[in-house]
């Protein structure tokens, strides 16, 4: 292995080497339950409760997400991987796979209100963290066949003790 190789290993295991664009992530980490909010298909709200864990990936330079829901008597899982960070367009790569057979890829970023945005072709979100760190509020969106943004969904996140 070479000095540099073995430099790169040193600097992605050490914290203090994580980019702070990076860091910014830890806003997500552990153990969240979640409680959707979604519009069904007759117009009427309906609530399903979940989990969602964030953890860093050998090396921290992306982060995986797993998400579970319980929906209509079946379980529903989702696998998200956010990073890697691109400085160019101060964004994040995010793609996903659902456990019914979608794919999900959208950009994300961060404003210095700690407010994260996510946006794909088909899907957007908003996702709101709180001050003191223990839940986050999303508010999801999606495109019609006439390019309209109609609201989707509301997930309130609460921190696992």
């Amino acid at each position: 292995m070479t000095e540099r190789e073995l430099d790169t290993q040193t600097q992605a295991a050490d914290p203090l080497f994580l980019a702070p664009e990076l860091q910014q992530l830890d806003a997500f980490l552990g153990e969240w339950k979640t409680e959707w909010h979604v519009m069904g298909s007759d117009g009427q709200p309906r609530t399903f409760y979940g989990r969602d864990t964030y953890e860093w990936m050998l090396g921290e330079f992306l982060m995986a997400h797993y998400t579970y829901v319980r929906m209509d008597d079946r379980d529903y899982h989702v696998m998200q991987i956010i990073g890697p960070y691109d400085a160019s367009s101060q964004t994040y790569a995010t793609r996903s796979c659902d456990s019914k057979g979608h794919e999900v890829v959208m950009r994300g970023l961060v404003d210095g209100e700690g407010v994260w945005r996510f946006e794909g072709w088909s899907q957007r979100a908003r996702l709101d963290v709180s001050k003191d760190g223990y839940s986050m509020m999303a508010s999801w969106e999606q495109i019609d066949d006439e390019d309209h943004w109609h609201h989707w969904m509301d997930i309130h996140l609460t921190r696992s003790a």
